[in-house]
């Protein structure tokens, strides 16, 4: 039951998980309210970018990507940052097996 802000938090913490795109494993987490919104705003052709950019993280949760790199985005694969969009929506559904 939850009975405080931090019981809410903690409930509420986005699931990260490390998943193998093109042969490479990254690790990646859902996608934050404020992270949906901002997708919702911009224009679909930066939507992979986006989901990399907001959801590519290092193994301790940090963002992988600075702005400056996330710029370079449009110049990769579109294989694998296709690959890593598609991971981190399907971790963003609800339909990935929640491990408590």
């Amino acid at each position: 039951m939850i009975t405080s802000a931090a019981d809410l938090f903690k409930a509420a913490a986005l699931r990260t998980k490390v998943v193998k795109v093109c042969g490479h494993e990254i690790t990646i987490r859902e996608l934050s309210v404020g992270a949906r919104l901002r997708l919702a705003e911009a224009d679909k052709k930066q939507t992979p970018s986006i989901l990399v950019q907001e959801c590519a993280v290092t193994p301790d949760g940090n963002p992988l990507l600075t702005d400056e790199e996330t710029a370079k985005l449009a110049n990769l694969s579109p294989e694998f940052i296709d690959g890593i969009a598609g991971e981190v929506l399907k971790l963003s559904s609800g339909k990935e097996e929640k491990k408590d």
